[in-house]
């Protein structure tokens, strides 16, 4: 009797740590690379993987803002990493991550609305611009 209790705890323990396991890594792998066509969003930010040059990138995003009648406010840049930090006419903010993962392969983040109340439609809606541009 004492030993099927040690397997049905030891097999309990077993599953939860493989569930703690499994939702660990799928946490980290908002930091993998997403393929060219694929979103990930975590914590009110919607991020793509595209397949061109990190300038190119900045650019078609601060046209973006532009046609979109989004106010660019801040633009924060190490050569390698852009924040550009905007607001719609309404005063919610919009921030935009661009970073270089290779010669032609660029992340792109966008967050839109305040903590807790992210817009994903609007982050959506920015995302499909810059890939139509790109």
């Amino acid at each position: 009797m004492q030993t099927k209790n040690y397997r049905v705890k030891y097999l309990g323990m077993l599953l939860a740590s493989i569930f703690i396991l499994i939702a660990g890594c799928s946490a980290l792998d908002t930091g993998a690379e997403l393929g060219s066509n694929a979103y990930s969003y975590v914590r009110g930010e919607l991020i793509r993987i595209y397949p061109s040059a990190y300038d190119k990138v900045l650019a078609e995003s601060k046209t973006t803002l532009t046609q979109l009648k989004i106010k660019l406010t801040e633009e924060i840049s190490d050569g390698i990493n852009t924040t550009l930090k905007a607001a719609r006419a309404d005063g919610t903010p919009v921030t935009i991550k661009i970073a270089m993962k290779a010669v032609r392969q660029t992340k792109v983040g966008v967050r839109c609305g305040v903590l807790g109340f992210w817009d994903r439609k609007v982050s959506q809606l920015i995302h499909d611009h810059i890939a139509k541009r790109i």
